[in-house]
């Protein structure tokens, strides 16, 4: 799930930065760094444009009751919200070993909201996973057994891609 969220996120930015002649502030998202200084605001419209487009699809096929595997990828979007969130209060809760699970999520565009004020990268996050939590209960498909099977992947899944990413990199 995460790769694919981030894959299609990743691709989109950089797309949209090289096309919007942002360079250097495409090299900071290609490093999975957050860059503080400036933030393209026409990138970050976009970025909400293209999620507007993807979830307009998904309320499509939805409405059509298409149960496959392009249904099930906009869930897993759109889930990543719900993912972002959860990591948040993950790593804010002391355990005594953390896992630091929200940098790895960074591969959302709405990281880039904070610049503006903080936590409206949450706020907006909480926003989409409210709007897929109502499509998903208005097509009676929302429940705790579909949540529990989509989110039982995470906790194996985030530390799998982020530990496989930090192999990679020692290799190169």
């Amino acid at each position: 799930m995460q790769l694919t969220v981030s894959g299609l996120n990743n691709s989109f930015s950089n797309s949209v930065l090289h096309l919007l002649g942002e360079d250097s502030f495409r090299q900071h998202w290609t490093d999975h760094t957050i860059p503080c200084g400036h933030t393209p605001h026409l990138f970050l419209i976009l970025f909400q444009a293209f999620k507007i487009t993807l979830f307009v699809i998904f309320v499509r096929l939805a409405k059509k009751n298409a149960k496959g595997l392009l249904t099930e990828f906009f869930i897993a979007y759109f889930i990543y919200d719900l993912v972002y969130i959860l990591s948040f209060v993950w790593d804010i809760i002391p355990f005594p070993i953390n896992l630091y699970s929200h940098p790895m999520l960074f591969s959302s565009g709405q990281i880039f909201l904070v610049n503006y004020l903080r936590y409206l990268d949450l706020i907006f996050a909480t926003l989409w996973t409210s709007a897929l939590l109502l499509v998903l209960y208005r097509r009676n498909r929302l429940s705790i057994k579909f949540l529990i099977n989509r989110l039982a992947i995470i906790p194996i899944s985030v530390p799998f891609v982020s530990w496989t990413i930090y192999f990679i990199r020692q290799l190169f």
